[in-house]
């Protein structure tokens, strides 16, 4: 036998089977129920009672013929938010949109009517396939539901604010102020059992509980909830309170943190639950990790006040030589008549160029060794030759200041291979250091001491100095390797540095596997020992002879010098005409690369490429004449000088095409010894 349903005045048979479709989603009592045209937006209420045996209660739902009747009609008893939401989802292209994957969705909406609060749920589903002309909405009453989803959630959250481990949990009454267990681990029950287990008033647990157990004292933050009225207050207007106390347990202190929850029914507040646990371990490690902050934080403040320090101080030590230098220069320009003065100016005006060059290369090693961007460059050297060397070139300066200089080497393996520019760092550091704080008539002792190690291959290498100097406090000692540092003592005022020495040189020693260390008293002085492990070379190995230039060669030899800084080019073109070399200029790399392109003054020996230029820079400039020589198959040597002087400045000059790298300034032997073997 054929259903029927009825369609507001139209019948409409079972076997209509896309009408079928959307009444198997009809399986619970409808407050209303509509059709929907999405290509008219027609809407048509629809009653179904035949067919499932329920009627709806849908008055006022016949009057409804479009989309936008739907939405007044369900709108009626919405709040403002609630209605925007729903007018946003009643727009054709946005339920067909939602409608394409899946066919059908749910949006829950709240109404409010003199019942109350209500929720009804929108279940819209489509008829037919995607895209579909057609939909049926459906609007069914899921209060009750919904009451019971809020009401676990607000017991979720509940749970989740008591979620840690709880030692007892309790409930108390707002209106009555009677507390009730919630639950308890064993301990507290043996103790606590009898008590808790009947209806005890806030107040008289608190009481019992401070007499016996809590350490609560009146400046306590804990102190207030003493009385209950004043923890009611607090959590009705936070919702959720905690606060830690002492309490005795076997005779001893512990910290114990109580959380106190608002509970509320139909949005009316009825009690609280709180929760006691042990904190112990959590307190103990708080104020360790506040005891590392505190430090932490000093660290940083004085780590602030050293990079303060140290701008002050490289501003004073950096302008020092820059007036010696001007003044100098100024002092030179009026005696070239004289040559014997000239000569004595220009000697200090080297001096001062050269102690200039030292506090920079101070600093960019310091930068370069703290983003970890600094190497060592291991080469067999003459560890013995390379401390009498130094003893050398600090004697002079040591019998100048009237110092008595003692060296002792006590070495058995001689050749080492290591970085021998960094180990001697290493000494003139801190040999510099004893020359700057040790007054006349003092001693300065400067000794390289071999020890056995247990690596094969490897021995040990101990550096000491020691000097008979104004020393350091004790409280410096601390810092005394960090960076910027430098002793903020009237002995010291006057002496030149930038206090990252010792930093370098503590460093460059843990990058040869050792330690340093320094023993110092106020007035009596100072003694640095450093250890480095360095790999031994045989002992037959023989260094080379140093080469010796011959600087004929050069003479009418045709070279390019590509530079954009007019001074630097002018001092360059001089250093090459002294030994005789035909000079051309370009001032960029553009020129450079115009100039060598033209086959009638492509026949230079060499090019003098600087790297930093306008337009073009000296590596784009040596790609593009190497990419020109595939063709010519020619190859003109191209040496870099440039102030880009770090080792991977070198691997970008060679991976370029360039055949060497000269840093600036100048060394001129090393200039011309490079200008000998290209050209």
């Amino acid at each position: 036998m054929e259903k029927e349903l009825s369609l507001l005045g139209h019948n409409i048979i079972e076997g209509d089977q896309e009408l079928m479709e959307f009444l198997d989603l009809l399986n619970e009592r409808y407050y209303a129920v509509f059709r929907i045209d999405l290509e008219t937006e027609a809407a048509t209420p629809m009653r179904y009672n035949h067919f499932l045996g329920n009627e709806p209660d849908n008055i006022g739902a016949e009057y409804v013929d479009n989309l936008n009747d739907l939405k007044e009609y369900l709108s009626y008893g919405m709040r403002p938010d609630e209605v925007l939401k729903l007018e946003e989802v009643l727009i054709v292209d946005n339920l067909r949109l939602e409608l394409w994957d899946g066919g059908q969705f749910i949006r829950t909406y709240k109404w409010y009517d003199m019942s109350g609060e209500r929720y009804f749920d929108m279940k819209v589903a489509g008829i037919g396939e995607a895209p579909y002309d057609q939909a049926v909405i459906g609007i069914v009453d899921v209060t009750d539901s919904k009451s019971i989803e809020v009401e676990n959630r607000k017991n979720s959250r509940i749970v989740e604010a008591l979620s840690d481990d709880y030692s007892a949990v309790f409930y108390i009454d707002a209106k009555t102020e009677t507390v009730r267990l919630y639950r308890a681990d064993e301990d507290v029950l043996q103790r606590f059992g009898d008590v808790l287990n009947k209806n005890i008033k806030y107040s008289d647990m608190v009481q019992i509980y401070i007499t016996n157990n809590a350490l609560i004292k009146e400046e306590d933050d804990a102190y207030r909830y003493v009385e209950c009225n004043t923890l009611i207050d607090d959590v009705k207007n936070k919702g959720i309170i905690t606060f830690n106390y002492t309490r005795l347990f076997k005779g001893e202190r512990r910290q114990y943190r109580l959380k106190a929850v608002k509970v509320e029914e139909d949005g009316e507040f009825k009690g609280i639950v709180l929760g006691f646990r042990d904190v112990e371990e959590e307190y103990r490690k708080d104020i360790e990790t506040q005891e590392l902050l505190r430090a932490a934080l000093e660290e940083a403040k004085h780590a602030s006040s050293s990079k303060s320090n140290f701008l002050f101080n490289m501003s004073h030590d950096i302008r020092t030589p820059m007036n010696a230098i001007l003044g100098f220069v100024a002092l030179a320009q009026n005696e070239t008549d004289n040559p014997d003065k000239l000569l004595d100016y220009l000697d200090k005006i080297e001096k001062s160029g050269q102690h200039l060059l030292g506090l920079i290369n101070d600093v960019l090693d310091m930068a370069r060794i703290e983003s970890g961007r600094i190497d060592l460059h291991e080469a067999p050297f003459d560890l013995e030759e390379q401390f009498n060397e130094t003893v050398d070139m600090f004697g002079i300066d040591m019998d100048k200041k009237g110092l008595k200089f003692k060296s002792n080497l006590n070495i058995t393996d001689k050749i080492v291979d290591a970085d021998s520019l960094r180990t001697k760092q290493i000494m003139l550091n801190l040999l510099g250091n004893a020359l700057k704080y040790t007054k006349e008539g003092g001693t300065v002792t400067f000794k390289i001491k071999q020890k056995t190690s247990n690596k094969n291959g490897f021995a040990i290498y101990q550096i000491s100095v020691k000097d008979t100097g104004i020393g350091m406090s004790k409280d410096f000692q601390k810092h005394l390797f960090d960076l910027f540092e430098r002793e903020n003592r009237s002995a010291v005022t006057g002496v030149q540095g930038t206090g990252l020495g010792l930093a370098i040189t503590k460093r460059l020693v843990e990058l040869m596997n050792g330690e340093i260390t320094c023993n110092s008293s106020l007035g009596k002085g100072t003694e640095f020992k450093c250890t480095i492990r360095l790999k031994v070379v045989d002992a037959d190995y023989v260094e080379e002879e140093e080469e010796k230039i011959d600087l004929s060669l050069l003479e009418g030899k045709k070279v390019l010098l590509v530079e954009d800084n007019d001074l630097n080019r002018e001092i360059a073109r001089t250093i090459l005409e002294e030994v005789g070399m035909v000079v051309e200029e370009a001032t960029d790399g553009t020129v450079a690369v115009d100039m060598l392109g033209k086959k009638e003054r492509s026949d230079y020996d060499v090019v003098l490429m600087d790297i930093q230029m306008p337009y073009m820079d000296g590596y784009k400039a040596t790609r593009i004449i190497r990419n020109a020589e595939v063709r010519t198959k020619g190859h003109v040597p191209i040496i870099a000088m440039t102030a880009n002087a770090f080792e991977e400045d070198k691997a970008k000059a060679f991976e370029a095409g360039m055949d060497a790298h000269i840093a600036k300034p100048v060394d001129t032997k090393e200039l011309y010894r490079e200008l000998v073997r290209l050209s």
